[in-house]
């Protein structure tokens, strides 16, 4: 029993992050994109990508469910679903959070390497 429920778990959980991965993507670099070949407004434009991103992550949720359910025997429950998107949203935005900060840090790192230094075999 404890095995079904942590399958189901990483599967909702899997779905979770390709979930948010995929709003955060078709968002930040779609949009312009959408934009310029439907040519509507930003309402509009918000619930084209929200659909997009709902449907690459549904296709992607029934590849992983049907992978885990052949090798696996387990049982999908509603609350762990609900679980492992919430906990796959706010693992997918610590690594966002995590990446931003990194990249702002080491931005100018190359600044403060000596030109010389770059360039060590």
């Amino acid at each position: 029993m404890n095995k079904k429920i942590l399958i189901s778990f990483i599967a909702a959980l899997s779905f979770g992050i390709v979930d948010v991965f995929n709003i955060f993507f078709i968002e930040d670099y779609l949009h312009p994109y959408i934009q310029k070949w439907v040519n509507v407004d930003k309402e509009t434009l918000s619930i084209i990508s929200g659909s997009l991103a709902a449907t690459v992550s549904i296709i992607t949720a029934i590849f992983v469910e049907s992978y885990l359910s052949s090798k696996y025997n387990f049982i999908r429950y509603p609350f762990i679903d609900a679980l492992g998107l919430i906990i796959g949203t706010v693992i997918f935005l610590f690594g966002l959070k995590l990446y931003y900060k990194l990249r702002t840090k080491y931005l100018d790192i190359k600044h403060f390497i000596k030109k010389e230094d770059r360039y060590i075999y």
